[in-house]
């Protein structure tokens, strides 16, 4: 007697999921700056300290940052430029974070600060700027300008002329091409190389003596 064969389907075998792409590798951070770029940021920065130290600081702030504030509230810079002298310099630049709605025109106001009184007006009417802390309001800057002997009212015509808008702009450009990402974003320069170290934060002073003692030596 013949029997009847039942056959059992089998489910295929599920194909393996490929394999996921590797990530891309990030890009590198610069540690060189573009020649061109760094020679036309200088061109109209200003300069605390001998203009042709081996080594320069960038600071690149925002005004109303309270990090910024209590960076240079606490002098650390001065600090750092004391202790070597004319081999290291100080630049301040602009990097006004766009949360912060007051800070493009009080960068402005240091411009104006600088237009109106020189490098000494500029440096002063900034650490007066600064120590006023709060939202650097257009109020503020004028106060810091009477504290210092800069009339308020030119101040303030120069500021709402936006003379210095585009200024600050390219200022915070360069900051990016360098890597700089939030404030206070120091930048600690071989000005022969241009080889250059990030240090990012509101640091005690001894933070820049490796990058400076490297570059120096």
């Amino acid at each position: 007697m013949g029997g009847t064969t039942t056959q059992v389907a089998v489910a295929p075998t599920p194909a393996a999921p490929a394999p996921a792409p590797a990530p891309a590798p990030a890009p590198a951070a610069p540690t060189t700056a573009n020649a061109n770029a760094y020679e036309s940021f200088m061109e109209t920065a200003y300069v605390a300290g001998n203009p042709d130290a081996p080594v320069s600081v960038i600071e690149f702030s925002d005004v109303q940052c309270p990090f910024c504030q209590r960076h240079v509230n606490n002098g650390t810079l001065d600090q750092v430029a004391e202790k070597y002298g004319d081999d290291v310099n100080v630049v301040f630049a602009h990097f006004p974070l766009s949360f912060h709605q007051n800070a493009q025109k009080a960068g402005e106001a240091i411009e104006c600060a600088g237009k109106l009184a020189g490098e000494e007006g500029f440096f002063s009417f900034k650490k007066a700027f600064f120590a006023k802390g709060g939202d650097s309001s257009l109020a503020l800057a004028k106060q810091a300008a009477t504290e210092v002997g800069i009339d308020e009212t030119e101040l303030e015509t120069c500021v709402n002329g936006g003379e210095f808008a585009q200024k600050v702009k390219d200022q915070m450009a360069f900051g990016r091409s360098l890597g700089v990402t939030g404030t206070p974003g120091n930048i600690v320069m071989n000005n022969e190389t241009l080889e250059f170290q990030k240090v990012s934060g509101a640091v005690p002073a001894t933070a820049f003596d490796p990058a400076i003692a490297g570059y120096l030596n």
